[in-house]
């Protein structure tokens, strides 16, 4: 092939030119032909191999899949039967205001967690519970006539300062809205002054 690398073809070595190029060409063949047979060759214990460990690794993730399955059911009974408990306790700490507070409002996912105790969430539960007793007062001292929507708010949200909030807005709004009606007055009493209905 060193002899080609250099070579000039000129017009009169044509026909020599396309069958050393056809010569060429078988040549490359036969070497890529060769290269692929040892290849083929070389890469069959391998290949042998790999079919192997995929079967294996097959029958792992089978069995991984059986194990994870059962594992999750398991997990997921123990959460079930542990929110079946909040929940419980839940109704039994909020009787009386289960039509008004909602179970998510109180409710916490972190409460599944293995490492949350029963114990610490009744008493965080117990707390919401003797919280709202407190609120409620808070609320009814206010002798607000927005009362029942100041309540609601509160059994929705479980969160007093949300509820001052809205108190203060309905006061502001009510005083503003008597201000507006007083001025209203005004003006009408001071045109009837200035310009008297004739008798």
């Amino acid at each position: 092939t060193k002899q080609y690398k250099g070579l000039i073809v000129t017009e009169d070595a044509i026909p020599v030119a396309k069958s050393d190029l056809a010569n060429l060409r078988k040549l490359e063949k036969a070497i890529d032909d060769r290269r692929k047979a040892v290849k083929k060759e070389y890469n069959a214990p391998y290949m042998e191999f790999e079919a192997k460990i995929k079967d294996i690794l097959a029958d792992v993730q089978e069995a991984e899949a059986n194990i994870d399955t059962q594992v999750k059911a398991f997990e997921k009974k123990v959460d079930d039967e542990k929110y079946a408990q909040i929940r419980k306790f839940f109704e039994l700490s909020f009787n009386g205001f289960l039509d008004d507070v909602r179970f998510e409002t109180i409710y916490n996912p972190k409460w599944l967690n293995k490492g949350c105790k029963m114990a610490d969430i009744e008493e965080e539960i117990a707390a919401a519970a003797n919280r709202l007793h407190a609120d409620i007062e808070v609320v009814k001292g206010l002798k607000s006539p927005h009362e029942i929507s100041l309540l609601n708010t509160l059994f929705y949200s479980l969160d007093l300062g949300e509820v001052l909030k809205q108190h203060n807005t309905l006061i502001a709004l009510e005083e503003r809205r008597k201000a507006e009606e007083q001025a209203k007055q005004e003006v009408v009493a001071e045109e009837e002054k200035t310009n008297p209905t004739p008798a």
